[in-house]
This record gives structure tokens, C-alpha cells and sequence, in this order.
């Protein structure tokens, strides 16, 4: 397990690849409760094909129906609300669902009441067991609702849940895969340890949705917040003290796990439940005798190795492609659910940071790139790298100082995207690179040129570093690759 800064310079390009009541019409009439305060949405999850965070007004919307029922005091009362049935579709329950599994109903104040699945299926039973959210057409308030179940025909009402806050469906038989299959669906944070070759370390901290962080490094050199939404990265160099900020351009669907291995992970982890497993045995982890399961991915083999007591990950093995290869890797110290600052997710850098915006590239940009390809050829005979990426630049670089100067090392990681990002994105956005036929010292040969919006030349970085401003005839033919 790697537990110190990466050893291997090639590593440092790899991590740019890188969550109411009602008036009674009965004896009870005169009594009128102010409406329910806004709840938290209805949390439908379990042995489901998508869980589910539905809001009241998302719940108004679905298909609805009225059951007259009589209530605790005796009284008949008229409610109106979702079938439950209609829930556990939207949802959608795995095959054989209906008939082999039940329903958890909870509410608010913890009591619970288990439902057959198939008793609220129209197909095998006639009564309809309401979600309700009115009665007598008023909205349901104060500690009746505002959702409470409705079950008409029961002499008790002990069913009838109160305040319900979600509703789980189960399977029989210790599935272990699955139970911890669906906590990492289900998990509102998340955050894990990843150890590969190609990254070193990392650790992910996750919630269920907006932005993601990174951390690089034990102890961290770097954080990275992701915000796919907002097309946003804050980049931190923790031991300088610098934050980097760039709006990303828009990628197409599928670009983000195609360009970042921990966003795969994330995505790969989240989309387990339902897959089939293939049980590999018991084995020792540390005092636990883990369960090891086997299940596809996409194509690949991941291997989990989990506690059965706490249904949760101990170690997990796979790979997963990147634009370099495939990258295996390890995913250890599991949290699922656990307590995470909102200040680690926020895309302004923290107090004390000096910040630098990436989308708007200056000179230093420029001057970055060219230090990037000195350091590169210098280090490789004085021949310029096949490719202007991070991992092509930095696949050179000694690995010796990496240990002996952190100096160097936050050097090269502010050379390195600052550069590469430049070389990716130069302001104008047109440009070329074409090293075939340059060495380094070359001073009549051009190696990298980009068009600066609204200038008629073009800058052009030559095979001896000098950078001068040239028309388009003075370009040399791009290479295909």
C-alpha cells in the first residue's frame, strides 16, 4: 500500500485524469390544525432499481386516489393520496419482486410497519393501501402528517404510520452484496482511500449530489473540488498556499469518467445494486472474516471484500481505462454516511490562499509552457514529448527529488497546470504542436503555435524555447495522430 508522496514522476500527470390536519366533517369536527411545516422528502430505497428522494409537490404529481376509512376514534374519513404500490413502481422493483418481498414503512417518531409487498399489489389484492397527504380534502397536519398510511378494512390501526419519512423494500436471505451494494447507492456522503500505481494516493469525499473533493497525496499536496454541474474546478496547493480556478468547457455525456478516475470510481460504486454477484468465499481482513464477492462492471472484474457484519467495503480491486491505459487500483477506509464539513466543498478557495484564475492564460501561462517543455526534452535527450498533456510532460521527470525537495515539487506542480492547461486551452483556442521533426536547440523549426484572439500572427514557441509572433505561411503542417 503506498502511504507517502508518489515516488515516480509520471504519477503527477495521472492525477489530472483524476455528492397537515384537517376540519373533521365527523365528531370530531371543529378542530382545525394549522397546515404541516415543510417536511424533508420521502426517501423510498432497499431492494429498488432507483432510490428515490421525492418532494411533496413531486408526490402531488403522481397518480392519486380517495379511500374512505375508519380512523383510531371509529370515525369514517375520507383520504386522498398515492398508492403505495404506485411508489414502489416508480421506484421499480427487481423481478420477482412483488412476490417476494416486503415493504418497511417509518416515520418520523421511529415507529414501523412491514407491508407483503404483494398485499399492496392490485394484482393480488383488492383494497388500495394509501400514501395519504388529505383528508376531506385538506391538506393532513400537526403529528398526523404529513403523509401518514392509510390501510382500509384493519380493526387496528397500527399500520396506519405516521409523519412517514421512507419506505425500504427487502428481500429474504442475507444478501450480503446487496445490502452493501444499496448503502453506497443510498449513502448521502461517502468518502474512501484509493491507492493505484498510475495516482498514488488519493482520498474522494463525495455526497450524493453537487460538487466532489479529491485530496493527492498522504499527507495531502493537493485538493481538488470537481463541480460537474457548474463546470468548475478549485485546484488547492496545500502546502504553497495557492488556489487555482477554472470554468471548464462543456464535455460531452460520459467525458468527466472518461477524464477523471475518481469520478469512474464514484460513479462505478454508486451503480452496483442490482448487478449479479458471484460469492468467492470467506476470508480473513485484519479481526474480520470478510465475505469476497465477484461482479462485472462494465466489462471489468471487481473484487469486493466486505464486512458482513457492518455491510460495508473493507478492500476493493479493479481497473478501470483511462486516456493512458488501463489503471488498476485499491479502495480502502470506507466511511458511508459519515459527517462532512460543506466548507470542504466550496469552490472559493479557503482563507489564507492566494487565488490564480486558469481561464484567463497571461504570459506566466505562456512561460509556463515552454519551462514545461525545457524540463521535459532536458530530461529525455532533447527530444519534445509525442503528446502536450500532464502525464506525456511529466513521464520524464526524475523521480529522485521528488523526496528531497518539496520546493521542486510544488514547482513542478504549478508549472504542470498552469502549462498544460495552457497548452489544452490557449486564449483564441486554435493551435498546433508538432515535434516530429524538432530538437531541443532547433532555433528554425517550430515545435507548439496558438492564434490569440483578435491578432492577424500567431505565437510561436521554437526548438530552442524562444517564443516570437509569425503569420500563418510560417507554420509548419500539423502531424496526424
Amino acid at each position: 500500500m503506498i502511504a507517502t508522496l508518489p515516488t515516480r514522476a509520471s504519477r503527477l500527470g495521472r492525477l489530472f485524469l483524476l455528492i397537515g390536519a384537517l376540519a373533521s366533517r365527523d365528531a370530531t369536527a371543529g378542530a382545525i390544525d394549522e397546515p404541516a411545516a415543510p417536511t424533508a422528502p420521502l426517501r423510498v430505497q432497499g431492494r429498488v432499481d432507483k432510490a428515490l428522494s421525492l418532494t411533496e409537490t413531486e408526490l402531488a404529481g403522481m397518480p392519486r386516489k380517495a379511500v374512505r376509512a375508519r380512523d383510531q376514534g371509529g370515525a369514517e374519513a375520507e383520504y386522498e393520496g398515492v398508492p403505495l404500490f404506485e411508489i414502489l413502481q416508480r421506484a421499480g422493483l427487481p423481478p420477482g419482486g412483488t412476490a417476494a418481498s416486503w415493504v418497511v414503512v417509518e416515520g418520523s417518531d421511529g415507529h414501523r410497519a412491514v407491508f407483503a409487498t404483494a398485499e399492496l399489489d392490485p394484482a393480488f389484492a383488492d383494497r388500495v393501501v394509501l400514501l395519504a397527504d388529505r383528508r376531506y380534502g385538506r391538506p393532513i397536519a400537526g403529528t398526523e402528517g404529513p403523509l401518514r398510511v392509510v390501510v382500509p378494512g384493519e380493526k387496528s390501526q397500527a399500520r396506519w404510520v405516521r409523519m412517514v419519512v421512507s419506505i425500504t423494500v427487502q428481500r429474504p436471505g442475507p444478501n450480503v452484496f446487496g445490502e452493501t451494494a444499496e448503502r453506497l447507492r443510498d449513502a448521502r456522503t461517502l468518502s474512501y482511500r484509493c491507492s493505484s500505481r498510475d495516482l498514488g494516493v488519493i482520498r474522494s469525499y463525495e455526497r450524493h449530489t453537487g460538487p466532489t473533493r479529491t485530496e493527492i497525496g498522504e499527507p495531502p499536496v493537493l485538493a481538488v473540488v470537481t463541480d460537474v454541474d457548474r463546470g468548475e474546478v478549485l485546484i488547492l496547493d496545500v502546502a504553497g498556499k495557492f488556489a487555482f480556478h477554472q470554468n471548464l468547457l462543456p464535455l460531452e455525456e460520459g467525458e468527466w469518467s472518461r477524464r477523471s478516475l475518481a469520478s469512474a470510481i464514484s460513479t462505478a460504486l454508486r451503480s452496483l445494486a442490482g448487478k449479479e454477484e458471484r460469492p468467492d468465499g470467506r476470508r480473513p481482513f485484519g479481526d474480520v472474516l470478510a465475505e469476497v464477492y465477484r461482479v462485472d462492471v462494465e466489462g471489468r472484474p471487481w473484487t469486493f471484500w466486505i464486512d458482513p457484519g457492518r455491510k460495508s467495503p473493507l478492500l476493493v480491486e479493479s481497473s478501470l481505462p483511462t486516456p493512458e491505459g488501463e489503471s488498476r487500483f485499491t479502495l480502502t477506509d470506507f466511511r458511508i454516511d459519515p459527517p462532512i464539513d460543506d466548507a470542504l466543498f466550496r469552490l472559493e478557495p479557503p482563507e489564507g490562499y492566494v487565488l490564480r484564475d486558469l481561464d484567463a492564460p497571461g504570459p506566466k501561462e505562456e512561460e509556463a509552457l515552454v519551462d514545461l517543455l525545457r524540463f521535459a526534452a532536458t530530461a529525455s535527450g532533447g527530444r519534445f514529448p509525442t503528446k502536450l498533456d500532464a502525464s506525456e510532460l511529466t513521464e520524464r521527470f526524475p523521480a529522485e527529488p521528488w523526496e528531497k525537495d518539496r520546493r521542486l515539487v510544488r514547482w513542478i506542480f504549478g508549472t504542470a497546470i498552469h502549462g498544460s492547461i495552457f497548452a489544452r486551452n490557449p486564449p483564441g483556442g486554435w493551435h498546433g504542436y508538432s515535434p516530429d521533426e524538432v530538437k531541443l536547440g532547433n532555433r528554425d523549426r517550430i515545435v507548439f503555435w496558438h492564434h490569440p484572439w483578435g491578432q492577424r500572427t500567431y505565437r510561436a514557441v521554437f526548438g530552442d524555447l524562444h517564443v516570437e509572433n509569425v503569420t500563418a505561411e510560417d507554420l509548419p503542417p500539423e502531424p496526424d495522430r
